[in-house]
């Protein structure tokens, strides 16, 4: 255990975060060249493991990236906010 509990925390949350934004423009960099959201899942994945992130860590980033980008933003109902 670290003595810095909550260094090693934000230390994770920068680290996931920051690869997850990798894995971001990766898809929007290659979306146009698939077919299939299965293959460029795939191949962004091999492009995380590519810099020594674990095949698990990969899948899960690349997923949420992929959840992100066809979320539409958030936007107050007209009237509100």
């Amino acid at each position: 255990m670290t003595a810095y509990p909550a260094l090693a925390s934000r230390f994770n949350s920068d680290y996931r975060s920051t690869l997850q934004s990798v894995a971001s423009r990766y898809l929007a960099r290659h979306a146009h060249e698939h077919l299939h959201d299965e293959q460029l899942f795939r191949r962004a994945c091999a492009h995380l493991q590519s810099l020594q992130v674990p095949l698990y860590l990969a899948q899960r980033l690349v997923h949420l990236a992929m959840t992100q980008a066809s979320t539409p933003p958030h936007t107050a109902p007209p009237g509100v906010g």
